[in-house]
């Protein structure tokens, strides 16, 4: 195996594309996740949401076709 690069050479291929990328996917999020470099999100779950009646009613398929007509 050559793991020589010359300095001007724009682009590399790789036998296995998917586990190299996979591989930088993964030591990017570890990085990120060691330092708290991204803003994370802690949603206490409010009993009194889960018995109001809108969330406890079924989405209807009225609903559905409105919501999905809506440009928001």
């Amino acid at each position: 195996m050559d793991v020589n690069v010359h300095p001007t050479k724009q682009e590399i291929k790789f036998e296995d594309e998917k586990i190299v990328y996979a591989f930088v996917q993964a030591a990017v999020k570890h990085a990120l996740a060691q330092f708290s470099i991204t803003p994370t999100l802690d949603f206490n779950l409010d009993a009194s949401i889960q018995n109001l009646s809108s969330v406890s009613r079924p989405f209807t398929s009225d609903q559905q076709e409105t919501a999905a007509a809506s440009p928001l």
